[in-house]
């Protein structure tokens, strides 16, 4: 995960939800899209995780919980945004 202050909102690269998420998991729908930094460019978003899945950094035995959204045009796997930190 590459922390990014500067992001509203935790998301995840499309890929990276196909390869963790359940068979019967869908995204809850979101309009419009996510401003980036480059640009005052829009990334795409397919929606937002349903049910919290576990995030666990580094050796902290602390387990977090994040509802990412979900974004096919994320060039890093995954950001965690301000409403993470």
């Amino acid at each position: 995960f590459l922390i990014d202050c500067g992001s509203t909102s935790t998301i995840i690269s499309l890929p990276l939800w196909q390869q963790i998420k359940k068979p019967e998991e869908k995204l809850i729908p979101v309009q419009g899209g996510i401003g980036v930094a480059k640009g005052g460019t829009l990334l795409t978003v397919s929606g937002r995780v349903a049910h919290p899945i576990p995030l666990k950094l580094g050796n902290l035995e602390t387990k977090f919980f994040i509802s990412p959204l979900v974004s096919p045009d994320l060039s890093e796997e995954s950001l965690l945004g301000q409403d993470f930190l």
